[in-house]
């Protein structure tokens, strides 16, 4: 049997996206105590390999291990008050960055960074926000830091691997692959990732 409507309005979902290069999540929080209608949430995934050296020092949180309200219970905290102003809806309210192990072998930064929407004046409007317009939001946002931040890395659609903007072309089916991989793909016969232009 499958969940129903109620079901699924007190639990959580996530839905993940890319706008111009840059990966995005929003968030669903079911229906509480805190918040009987359930919170809509949105976070910009970015990684260091997508960044300069010098841009990416502007981007990465730092770790603060806090007390919590001074008891004797610790938690990790990551500065995301020092993120860039993106817009965000009323403002960063969450961060992590965390580290993985990347393709070549190397060890990259990933910053998680969000905003929610159960502040007062959502709650005074009545929460009126949807996934489509917290989505919305979430590409406003990374339409400024793409303005902010104009020289990144581009991620091969084929491989994953990051490289210069010029090292891509655009192939057949629209997506951005890595000059490396064109002998490859002819000789795996997957000619929808080839350059568009040899079509």
């Amino acid at each position: 049997m499958i969940p129903s409507h109620d079901d699924f309005l007190d639990c959580s979902a996530r839905w993940r996206g890319e706008h111009s290069g840059i990966a995005y999540e929003l968030s669903w929080h079911g229906r509480s105590e805190h918040n009987p209608t359930g919170t809509w949430c949105y976070y910009l995934l970015l990684t260091e390999q997508q960044f300069s050296p010098e841009d990416w020092k502007r981007l990465r949180l730092e770790r603060e291990d806090k007390q919590f309200f001074g008891g004797p219970n610790w938690h990790r905290h990551f500065d995301y008050d020092s993120f860039p102003d993106l817009k965000a809806h009323g403002g960063w309210t969450w961060g992590e960055m965390t580290v993985f192990l990347g393709r070549d072998g190397k060890e990259y930064e990933h910053v998680k960074v969000g905003c929610d929407y159960a502040h007062l004046w959502d709650r005074e409007a009545g929460y009126p926000d949807t996934r489509s317009s917290v989505e919305f939001d979430a590409k406003q946002s990374i339409d400024i830091l793409t303005r902010m931040f104009p020289n990144r890395r581009e991620r091969c659609g084929y491989c994953g691997m990051y490289d210069e903007s010029s090292q891509f072309y655009t192939a057949i089916n629209g997506a951005r692959v890595h000059q490396s991989q064109i002998g490859k793909l002819r000789e795996t016969g997957w000619e929808k990732w080839l350059p568009a232009e040899a079509a």
